[in-house]
């Protein structure tokens, strides 16, 4: 796998700076510069790519090999100088979503449009797969499911120390791991706390600002812990501490929180919608992303009555297995040998 930068990522499939030797002859190609973290500076770049586009032409002698994987679509235009040229498709977000950037809306469903292009199309769920034979009318048989795998040697069940850190170890803790775009459905996982008892406490691992007002109208304050800007390992400890992993995302092309989750031992709680059914299967809760009553109920059946949590925990573990780097191997090798 030949990178053309240092810190290149296969989004979701080649973890940083990984270790792994993929098979000869297969390039990956990501963003051609580093993306500022600013939003401002974020939207500049793609006002610019918009309305000008990336200087394409300087990728015509770029080094590839047999086949050339396009981590984005927002490289969908490279597809014009490379041949055998395939691109990882995460989702179709922006033809769900109105209420994020106007900008971004614009500016990904163009690229959407260009998905027919690439030679072969790698998704990262049956969900998005289908998603875009029905509303992009891709071919079928150009698309093949390659689910993201989990590193084992971070995600596993076992001792935290977490609980002694924070000194809640009288605590039932429910854990969020989430960002703050709509999809998220962070207000609901604020809400299914009033629902709980005052001894159940919300581990909130991302960006919370949006939802700090939500929290204060009720009451919340001293029930929400806020984690920002995590190191993995520490992410995994949390995970491993916590009683209840709690994601009722309205839309997710995977969903890999539940995934890492479920293989750190810690039962999980999903919505109905996109591709969560799919991931979680039979091996946790699935529930309308809004019934807030259902959900409460669940959790609180699950985490007070140690055979129902103990049999979650054990169903997690044995599903996060087949989120492995031997599958998706696999996978790879017969979108790439079609």
């Amino acid at each position: 796998m030949k990178f053309h930068n240092e810190d290149a990522a296969l989004y979701q499939y080649i973890l940083w700076k990984s270790k792994i030797t993929p098979p000869d002859g297969i390039a990956v190609i990501n963003e051609p510069r580093n993306i500022p973290s600013s939003v401002f500076i974020q939207k500049a770049i793609t006002v610019t790519d918009l309305y000008f586009g990336h200087n394409w032409h300087q990728f015509r002698k770029i080094k590839t090999g047999d086949f050339t994987i396009l981590s984005n679509p927002a490289l969908l235009k490279l597809t014009k100088y490379i041949h055998n040229c395939g691109v990882i498709a995460h989702d179709l977000y922006y033809l769900y979503n109105n209420n994020d950037s106007k900008l971004f809306n614009i500016y990904f469903r163009k690229q959407y449009k260009m998905f027919n292009q690439p030679d072969f199309i790698l998704s990262n769920s049956e969900f998005t797969r289908n998603d875009m034979i029905e509303r992009l009318n891709i071919v079928p048989d150009k698309i093949t499911t390659v689910y993201p795998y989990i590193n084992g040697k971070i995600f596993y069940p076992g001792e935290s120390t977490f609980r002694n850190t924070l000194g809640v170890d009288n605590k039932k803790l429910i854990l969020n791991v989430a960002g703050e775009k709509p999809n998220k459905n962070i207000e609901t996982v604020i809400r299914l706390m009033s629902k709980l008892p005052d001894n159940y406490v919300l581990i909130r691992v991302g960006r919370s600002t949006s939802s700090m007002k939500l929290i204060h109208d009720l009451h919340l304050e001293k029930r929400v812990i806020f984690k920002e800007n995590i190191k993995e390992a520490e992410l995994a400890d949390i995970y491993r501490g916590s009683d209840m992993f709690v994601f009722p995302s309205l839309l997710e092309g995977f969903g890999l929180p539940i995934v890492e989750a479920m293989s750190s031992g810690v039962p999980v709680l999903g919505s109905n919608s996109g591709s969560l059914p799919e991931v979680i299967g039979n091996s946790g809760i699935v529930s309308d992303p809004y019934d807030i009553d259902f959900m409460a109920d669940r959790i609180q059946s699950i985490v007070e009555d140690y055979k129902e949590y103990d049999k979650y925990r054990q169903l997690g573990i044995e599903r996060g297995k087949l989120f492995n780097m031997e599958t998706q191997y696999k996978q790879i090798m017969s979108a790439l040998n079609k």
